[in-house]
């Protein structure tokens, strides 16, 4: 399998944001925190750079066989794949979003 991932923010990328200044603040300053780039505008690369992780599970459960009953799960399962690898080898994602 390959995988092939845009290495530059781009419109698509983009258009995956909302109109931060049309949010409930607690929603914009979350939104702020996590994308936001100190000139102030907004970059959807590090939920891109997660997704490729993501896509990546997928790839090591079709290669080791393993067959999901559900569509569910299989998402499931490679979410969890997704949230031990920063768990493990990016916890500063972690810090910077305030959860453990």
């Amino acid at each position: 399998m390959r995988l092939v991932v845009a290495t530059d923010d781009n419109a698509f990328w983009a258009g995956f944001l909302p109109a931060v200044d049309k949010l409930p603040p607690a929603v914009a300053a979350q939104i702020k925190k996590a994308y936001g780039r100190q000139d102030g505008s907004f970059t959807m690369m590090p939920f891109f750079d997660l997704l490729a992780l993501h896509e990546y599970g997928h790839s090591y459960t079709a290669q080791a066989g393993l067959k999901m009953q559900r569509h569910w799960m299989a998402e499931l399962f490679v979410n969890i794949m997704l949230h031990t690898y920063v768990a493990e080898n990016q916890p500063d994602i972690r810090r910077r979003h305030g959860t453990r």
